[in-house]
């Protein structure tokens, strides 16, 4: 919420412009930790290129695509878990079927930094997205970056730090204030949450703030016969809050994932 009125500027007390704000959670986010330290360098660190080592998430989305195939993550986070578990391309060897960013144009190249034996060749480094699983990002990546015409696409997080961080991201809008930008994510994304028969929503508790996704929830719930997941420790804490917003919808609230998800599998 204060992000909110930090981005409306409509703080009564004097307050940072939005831009520290950026500069601070792109910074936090970005910052290389644990297995993830690749580099001296953060701003190259984490890479989409460098698979990642949560195995959690490996499972949750190994588990997912198995029984449902057609699959398409929606996320309001800024970071770049789900495309490392889902990987930047379709994978022969290991796990990993390949993503692209939904609502943004194809082909997505991803400019990167030149590696030693790339130096004469920066183009090698260049990486495309070429899966099969569109990722919409609802608030924006911390590897994109605002161009003169367009979004610049990274495949790491030099955007977060350059300039004093200018990666592209925005808090929890109303939609109508929605940037430009962003508006064919937001349009592909309500198409795919209304055609989708089975939702998983992880860790998001519909928070009140958050008016632009629960309208677009509202909406796109009552589309056709709907499945909600809420693999979630609190789980039935906010089973009501889901059914309030999606009445005829069967919510299925659970503690762990795989075995709910199998048992109603069609």
């Amino acid at each position: 919420m204060y992000l909110l009125d930090l981005y409306n500027n409509i703080l009564v007390r004097p307050s940072p412009p939005f831009s520290w704000a950026v500069e601070l959670i792109a910074a936090s986010l970005a910052t290389p930790r644990g297995t993830d330290v690749r580099s001296t360098n953060p701003r190259y660190g984490v890479r989409i290129l460098n698979p990642s080592h949560c195995t959690e998430h490996t499972a949750f989305w190994r588990t997912v695509l198995n029984l449902f195939g057609s699959t398409a993550a929606i996320t309001t986070n800024y970071d770049l878990l789900i495309e490392r578990s889902l990987r930047h391309r379709p994978m022969k060897r290991g796990f990993g079927t390949g993503c692209y960013y939904g609502g943004l144009l194809r082909p997505q190249i991803l400019k990167g930094s030149a590696l030693p034996f790339t130096v004469h060749e920066p183009r090698r480094c260049w990486v495309e997205l070429s899966g099969s699983t569109p990722v919409y990002k609802l608030h924006g990546s911390l590897n994109w970056a605002r161009g003169k015409d367009q979004l610049e696409l990274y495949q790491d997080l030099r955007p977060a730090f350059r300039k004093g961080g200018e990666a592209a991201i925005v808090p929890p809008i109303p939609e109508k204030k929605v940037p430009s930008w962003f508006q064919s994510v937001w349009d592909e994304a309500e198409t795919e949450l209304a055609d989708a028969t089975f939702w998983i929503v992880c860790g998001y508790s519909l928070p009140n703030y958050d008016l632009a996704i629960r309208s677009m929830l509202r909406r796109t719930a009552d589309a056709h016969e709907k499945h909600i997941f809420l693999p979630d420790p609190r789980s039935e804490e906010i089973f009501e809050s889901y059914k309030s917003m999606a009445p005829d919808a069967e919510i299925h609230p659970c503690l762990v994932y795989p075995p709910v998800l199998s048992s109603c599998r069609r």
